[in-house]
This record gives C-alpha cells, sequence and structure tokens, in this order.
C-alpha cells in the first residue's frame, strides 16, 4: 500500500500562508494541450532560437515512469506522477526554481501496459482536477491541498475494456467537470458539478462497429463549429459534438474508424460567415486521417468528406498528438505504426499538408522521424520533442520547405518513449520522458511570480 499522510506538506519559507486563488491568466498553460487544447502556447508567448550550447535548463526532477504532461498556472507546475504499482500523486513544483511545494497521493493500485501516468492536471481556480491511470477522479483544493470530492470511472461507470487503462484530461466548462468513461456500454461523455461531483448530464452512448470496439484515449474538448459551441470527442467509430449545458448531441460523424482514438480533431477556422469549419480527423494504427467539412444551413448540419492523405498506399495520420493549423497549413508528425519500420521511415516524419487539398506539401520522413513526440506551437515557431531521442527542435513552420532553426539534447528519452505533452508558459518549457521532468528556459520570463 502506498504510505502517505495526506496533511503532510512541505511549504518553504518564501510561500506565504494565505492562498488566493484566481482563474488562470491569458499566458498560463492550465490544462491538457494548454489554454484551448489546441497544442498553442498564449499569443503572447515568443522564442529565442539558443546557441549551439543548447538552451538552459532550469531544473531536474525525478518522476515515475509515464506519459502524462504538466500544466502550468501562477508560476507552479501541475503534474499527476505514478508510484510504482501502489498509487497517484499529485506533485507541485515551483515553476523558477524546481522545488517540490506540496503533493497528495493516494492509492490506486494495479498495473497497466505502458505502465505509468497517462494524463495531465487541469487547473481551474482552486480547484484541481485528475484522472488517474486506474480511473480514480479528483477534485483537490490548492488551499487545503486535500480533496473535495472523488469519483471513479471504472466503478462509477461500467468499466470498458481498456487495452492502456484512462489516459484522458478531464475537461472544464463553466461549473462542470466533463469526462468520458471510455465503454460502449457508457455514455460518450459525462459531466460532474464540479464543486460536488454529482452528474449533472450524461451524453449518449458510443456508437459500436463490427470492426472496432469502444477502446478510446481521447479527451474532450471544447470548440466552436458553425459558429456552435459544443465538446467535441472522437471514439473509435464516430466523432460527436455534444451541448456542453445538457449532453444533447448537435451532430456526429461516422465516416471514420480507427482502432484507438488518442488524438483530437483539429478543427480549423470557420468559413461561409461561420457557417462552415473544416475539421481534421487523425489516429495512428494505420487508420490514416481523414478531413471533413460541417456546414449549417437552414435544414441543419451537413458533413461532407474531402480527402485522405496517403503516400504510396500507406495511410498518413497522427498516432498520438494532434496536428496543428497554422497560417493556412497543417503541421503533422506522421508516425503510423507501418512507418516505424527503417524501410518506411522516410513516409513520415513531420508533414506540412495543404488544407484544401490534402496534399503533402513536405515531410522530414526519417530525419528526423520524431516518433511519437509532442508537437506545439509558441508564437510563431513550432517545438517539437523527438519522441525516442529526446531532442528538442525548434522549427520555423513554412510551407516550402522543413526549416530547423536549432536542436538540443535535452531529455535521456530511457527506453525511447518520450511522448508526453510538453507545456509552455512564461518563457519555460516542461518536458518529461519515463524517469525525469525538465524545465527549459525558451522564451522571456512575462511575470514575476
Amino acid at each position: 500500500m502506498l504510505r502517505v499522510v495526506l496533511s503532510v506538506i512541505v511549504v518553504l519559507s518564501c510561500i506565504a500562508v494565505s492562498f488566493h486563488a484566481k482563474p488562470a491568466s491569458a499566458d498560463d498553460w492550465p490544462q491538457f494541450l494548454g489554454p484551448n487544447r489546441d497544442a498553442k502556447a498564449a499569443s503572447s508567448a515568443t522564442i529565442t532560437p539558443w546557441s549551439k550550447g543548447g538552451p538552459k535548463v532550469l531544473w531536474t526532477a525525478d518522476t515515475g515512469p509515464g506519459f502524462g504532461g504538466a500544466s502550468i498556472v501562477d508560476g507552479k507546475v501541475f503534474i499527476l506522477d505514478r508510484v510504482s504499482d501502489e498509487g497517484d500523486v499529485l506533485r507541485v513544483f515551483d515553476l523558477r526554481s524546481g522545488n517540490e511545494l506540496w503533493k497528495y497521493a493516494y492509492d490506486a493500485e494495479g498495473t497497466a501496459r505502458f505502465h505509468g501516468s497517462r494524463s495531465t492536471p487541469t487547473i481551474d481556480g482552486d480547484m484541481i482536477f485528475t484522472v488517474g491511470m486506474k480511473g480514480n477522479v479528483h477534485c483537490i483544493s490548492r488551499k487545503t491541498r486535500k480533496a473535495v470530492w472523488k469519483k471513479n470511472l471504472s466503478t462509477d461507470w461500467k468499466a470498458g475494456d481498456l487495452k492502456w487503462d484512462y489516459a484522458q484530461s478531464p475537461l472544464v466548462f463553466k461549473d462542470k467537470v466533463i469526462l468520458t468513461p471510455t465503454s460502449g456500454e457508457t455514455p460518450v461523455l459525462v459531466a460532474l458539478n464540479k464543486a460536488t461531483g454529482d452528474v449533472v448530464w450524461s451524453a449518449e452512448k458510443p456508437n459500436l462497429s463490427d470492426k472496432y470496439n469502444a477502446d478510446y484515449y481521447a479527451s474532450p474538448n471544447l470548440r466552436t463549429v458553425c459558429g456552435v459551441t459544443g465538446v467535441m470527442q472522437i471514439t473509435n467509430n464516430e466523432v460527436t459534438f455534444v451541448n456542453p449545458e445538457n449532453g444533447r448531441t448537435i451532430w456526429k460523424y461516422t465516416g471514420y474508424d480507427i482502432k484507438f482514438a488518442i488524438p483530437s480533431p483539429t478543427v480549423l477556422p470557420a468559413t461561409d460567415g461561420g457557417n462552415s469549419n473544416m475539421i481534421f480527423i487523425t489516429g495512428g494504427y494505420d487508420d490514416g486521417s481523414v478531413m471533413i467539412k460541417v456546414v449549417k444551413d437552414f435544414s441543419g448540419y451537413k458533413i461532407e468528406e474531402l480527402w485522405r492523405p496517403n503516400t504510396k498506399g500507406i495511410p498518413d495520420g497522427c498516432q498520438v498528438h494532434p496536428a496543428i493549423y497554422h497560417d493556412g497549413y497543417l503541421y503533422a508528425n506522421i508516425n503510423e505504426n507501418s512507418k516505424f519500420s527503417r524501410r518506411n521511415r522516410e513516409r513520415g516524419g513531420l508533414a506540412c499538408l495543404d488544407p484544401k487539398t490534402g496534399k503533402i506539401l513536405w515531410r522530414t520522413g526519417g530525419d528526423p522521424f520524431f516518433s511519437r513526440g509532442s508537437v506545439i506551437l509558441v508564437g510563431k515557431h513550432l517545438v517539437i520533442q523527438e519522441g525516442e531521442e529526446g531532442t528538442i527542435h525548434l522549427i520555423d513552420p513554412n510551407p516550402k520547405a522543413y526549416k530547423e532553426l536549432a536542436r538540443a539534447k535535452v531529455l535521456q528519452a530511457n527506453g525511447g518513449k518520450a511522448w508526453a505533452p510538453l507545456a509552455f508558459a512564461d518563457g519555460v518549457l516542461i518536458c518529461r520522458d519515463q524517469n525525469q521532468m525538465k524545465a527549459v528556459q525558451l522564451g522571456k520570463q512575462l511575470s514575476a511570480k
């Protein structure tokens, strides 16, 4: 059993006794994939290319194994770590010094394939929401550093046949926290009262097919499509868009099947006076990608498939991290399972796609391949963590050619699994592998927190 005393708190002498919760600022990274869950840092964020000596590493913290990313709010770094086979622990660090300020741990025994943490905490004012590998859902107070309420996705709803256990990050919308039970016999999405944990609404069940069962790992996202704000979730056989107030389905797309859904769809800017959006849906496992167009008119919603990318008959898709839309083009880390063989790596790597036609304008292939590493956009630069070697790459996103500005060996990447999502705030990049988390100074400090 994991033996922890939840009331034991490590407090630095420089930390004030009082706590004042406040909403995350525009420069923070308060949840999975950043402020808007689109893998983009705040618009004010910038990066300065580093010298040959590499960027400055501010600090290093030892971690358990895993793939869970960090959130950054109010000068603090939040991660959900995993302690052996015993339990989970929320750990809070000072962004500048790396000192561990406090932790909250709980028992959650068990193992899993690709063992370790696999979700990012969501910070909302005083509240921290987490989902553990075994389905444990916690709302933790930043002020008291204790649990406000608890749920479990595997017991409060019927557990699905999950190959890699639970790997989702909670979404907050107004007074609700939204989760996905990930079973074919449970709702696609559920909303809980974020203050009490009580169920507010349940969406309809996912569609099942003979091809794939309900075994998905995507996190719900809040998106605006055709001028309507909804929660988007991808499962094995459909993309569902629901009303965040009541959970009712607004529309769904059933033309794409994926063995294991992980990346969230990328919604492109609206056109036709706001009545039309293109949406790029992608995944790994050689199920490829598809671009669809959603149009709203007086009769309702119409969905049209536009194109599916492939190279020499092999589908192109992003297995773990979503594609990023920037200045009229899509940038995607193509890493279908078939492309990991040495002879197929030239068909993978970072790629630039024309969203209108699906034409791949360039790709890095096997040099660099990038594996299942994370890609984020900071200002006018792409930052990519190479998933096997642990190098960090700074890229000028240009549709004409791949333009790498700098690279540096930052992580050890032992075992070749540096796949966790990156986080960036206040000039600092947070990255991790299976053993360590590092804070790297990549930009100018914007605050004096």
